[in-house]
């Protein structure tokens, strides 16, 4: 998987998450915490194989801290 399409799958991440609302209200720092945990777990499993479970666990948090 290349950078680039590393780069689409978080911006595919954080545009759903955010049309739910739920980055909007976090901190700048915590938002980036979040889409670094994401960007490890695509680029350790694939597109396809992550999952929000993967991320939060990679980030520290429940998954529904996330949302």
């Amino acid at each position: 998987m290349n950078a680039r399409t590393v780069h689409l799958c978080l911006c595919f991440c954080l545009a759903t998450v955010s049309a739910c609302g739920g980055l909007r209200s976090r901190p700048q720092a915590v938002r980036d915490a979040y889409l670094d945990a994401a960007r490890t777990c695509i680029l350790e499993f694939g597109w396809r194989r992550t999952t929000l479970t993967a991320i939060a666990r990679a980030a520290g948090v429940s998954r529904m801290t996330i949302y």
